[in-house]
């Protein structure tokens, strides 16, 4: 009788396709298991304390910057003076340091005075204050306020009329369900004085000197036994960070004047300006690299070209600008809200360092 027994030689090699089938699946399995193993010690020393501790503390370098730039699309030029003053003040990897708006500021005012003693040029610095605030606005992103309630007491709020006249009201209390404003005794006493629970318009600032707004109610309001008034406000979790604007801006209080002016248009293309030797007194309020506000008691209208001399800054500044808005304040006066059409390199810099409060 012919018969095969089990454990054969043919049997063997029938069995040998399935047996290196098993075996590659053994080792792809144990492949994967050390990629896994390997992978979660990497994670979890990245994640420990030692390893972040470790980063944050380490300088930075090109490649962090270029990542920087890359997410947040910033001008080259700007990076490439960013990398400069990491490695003029031995700064820290930029991505942690972002994140502390304060400290950032703090470092980029002795960077400042560190490319004044070296002999910088005027549009170096330029380019460091546009540097600066493009950082301002990286900063704000990465820890944004998400809520009323993260607002600093003493901070000025400002309450935005239907015609965008604003009231400076000062935050005296932050509670769980509301703030309480500390307002003035004639907005206390208006007749017309907004109603309760209406929707309406604020905004603030905060230290990195960035505008935030947000829509709330008045719940409540209060006169108390000291004779000063209060508002009771709810809370919001709404809260807009203003990144329109091109530069920080500066609240100011100081004389200034004005005169008219009339745009000359050149055979070049190019213009310039004749301005009148009649000059009218103003207050300017705030300002910014790109424009400002001043206070007068002349209702002039949108679209006129101004020349401002402002005394308040070194050696007085002279800037001729077009009004893009004119708003009616209390008491017979208007706000005249400036933008600066020809301004010097030199003179926005003088501006800037008033805005960031760079003095040598």
């Amino acid at each position: 009788m012919n018969y095969t027994p089990d454990g054969s030689p043919i049997i063997a090699r029938q069995n040998a396709p399935y047996m290196i089938f098993i075996l590659i699946l053994f080792l792809i399995a144990v492949f994967v298991f050390l990629i896994w193993i390997i992978s979660k010690v990497v994670s979890n020393y990245i994640n420990s304390p030692e390893y972040q501790e470790k980063q944050k503390n380490r300088k930075t370098t090109l490649k962090d910057i270029k990542k920087l730039q890359k997410e947040y699309n910033f001008p080259k030029e700007e990076a490439d003076l960013l990398f400069e003053l990491c490695q003029l003040m031995d700064l820290p990897n930029i991505t942690y340091t972002i994140k502390d708006s304060q400290a950032l500021q703090e470092l980029f005012k002795t960077a400042y005075f560190k490319l004044m003693l070296s002999g910088a040029d005027e549009n170096k610095l330029n380019l460091f204050f546009r540097l600066n605030y493009s950082i301002e606005l990286i900063s704000a992103k990465t820890k944004s306020l998400i809520s009323t309630k993260q607002i600093q007491p003493e901070t000025i709020v400002f309450f935005i009329a239907d015609n965008n006249e604003q009231f400076p009201f000062t935050l005296k209390s932050n509670k769980k369900d509301y703030f309480e404003l500390e307002v003035p005794k004639f907005f206390y006493e208006l007749k017309n004085r907004p109603e309760l629970l209406h929707r309406l318009r604020f905004t603030f600032k905060t230290a990195n000197g960035l505008s935030h707004n947000f829509i709330s109610r008045i719940v409540r309001y209060q006169k108390n036994t000291d004779g000063s008034a209060t508002i009771f406000v709810a809370h919001s979790d709404k809260i807009v960070t203003e990144t329109h604007r091109h530069f920080r801006r500066q609240m100011f209080d100081s004389e200034c004047t004005f005169s008219a002016a009339k745009k000359v248009q050149n055979p070049d293309g190019t213009f310039n300006f004749t301005i009148s030797e009649k000059k009218y007194d103003g207050t300017l309020s705030n300002i910014s690299g790109g424009g400002c506000c001043i206070k007068t008691n002349l209702p002039i209208q949108e679209k006129q070209h101004l020349a401002l001399f402002l005394p308040g800054f070194s050696n007085g500044l002279k800037i001729t600008g077009i009004i893009k808005g004119t708003r009616k304040l209390p008491g017979g006066f208007f706000a005249l809200h400036i933008q600066f059409l020809q301004l010097s390199v030199e003179a926005q810099n003088r501006i800037f360092e008033y805005v960031y409060n760079y003095k040598l």
